[in-house]
């Protein structure tokens, strides 16, 4: 989605509780370079994103990487940027700038990535249509908006897989609008609509992007994790949950791989056997009948088995994304 000049991408949806005060002033590098730090877009387990001007008043988003992170995550962003720089997509962030900061603040590495200003996260908008409606259910998505937004997130996914460059970590916080939104809520149904008016190999990306899809549309993930204490009580029991609600059949070669090297410590013998529970059923979470067809489409991509899982060439292609 193009940017508009005029507007201040994002710059109502602050994260709540930001104290300002705590924020650096500016950021001056290493090139000479000076940006003013206006908020902050948000923040993750890599470091924070700041809302930036430069000396002219153009608007854009730096990245700064904590320093406990700084080794993983910098030097693959970066290396991501210059590959899509070379192959430019339009519902991709590019790169303005990779510098070093003079004096980063504490915590934080010399390294920073500036590039485009974003507008609101997907997650922004649900969670600020269920503060200005105060509805008890979270508002979700319209069927129509549904399909546009991730038929532009299913191009820029495909566009990636091209380049050999894997997100894994697509989530509603994670995909933003590349401007400020103007959205309304139609409050008069039982669940709340938010209409739009929008000016480790691929394959966990398709997966991923089927998730967000039943977010933005049940408003809330389609996978939780029921149970359990520990870390692995909670991913044995979200596990045994994802299957269920998918009704999967795990192959065997998979259940073997996973064995291997004990690199999996979750307990698989519910698998054996297994009885379908239609009260977890994927189709349960329907809004209304007419949402079928993007229902089908999610058992379409949500398929436990990698190499089963279609592409994104053909996730773009699929009749849910091209009738509208």
């Amino acid at each position: 989605m193009q940017q508009n000049d005029e507007l201040s991408p994002g710059y109502d949806y602050e994260p709540p509780g930001v104290d300002r005060r705590a924020l650096p002033n500016s950021l001056q590098l290493h090139n000479g370079e000076q940006y003013t730090v206006h908020g902050l877009f948000g923040s993750g387990g890599f470091g924070d994103v700041y809302r930036v001007r430069d000396g002219n008043g153009r608007q854009y988003a730096a990245k700064m990487f904590s320093r406990r992170t700084y080794n993983y995550s910098s030097d693959r962003e970066r290396q991501a940027f210059q590959r899509i720089a070379q192959n430019p997509h339009i519902n991709l962030l590019l790169l303005h700038l990779a510098g070093q900061l003079i004096n980063p603040p504490p915590g934080y590495a010399d390294e920073i990535l500036i590039t485009e200003a974003c507008g609101p996260s997907i997650k922004d908008i649900m969670m600020r249509a269920r503060e200005d409606t105060g509805h008890v259910k979270s508002p979700t998505f319209s069927m129509d908006h549904i399909k546009q937004i991730c038929r532009q997130i299913g191009e820029a996914l495909f566009h990636l897989e091209k380049l050999k460059i894997y997100h894994l970590d697509i989530k509603s916080a994670n995909v933003t609008f590349m401007s400020t939104v103007k959205y309304d809520v139609d409050t008069n149904l039982s669940q709340p609509i938010i209409t739009m008016r929008i000016p480790y190999n691929e394959k966990s990306d398709v997966w991923s992007m089927g998730c967000l899809m039943g977010d933005m549309c049940i408003g809330k993930p389609i996978f939780i994790s029921k149970i359990g204490i520990t870390e692995t009580q909670k991913q044995q029991s979200q596990f045994e949950f994802m299957v269920s609600r998918m009704n999967a059949t795990i192959p065997s070669e998979m259940i073997t791989k996973s064995r291997q090297g004990r690199r999996c410590k979750l307990n698989l013998s519910f698998l054996e056997n297994r009885k379908e529970n239609n009260q977890d059923s994927l189709m349960n979470l329907l809004r209304e009948d007419t949402d079928l067809p993007m229902f089908e489409f999610l058992k379409f991509m949500l398929i436990f088995d990698p190499t089963e899982r279609p592409s994104f060439e053909e996730v773009i292609k699929h009749k849910f994304l091209t009738n509208f």
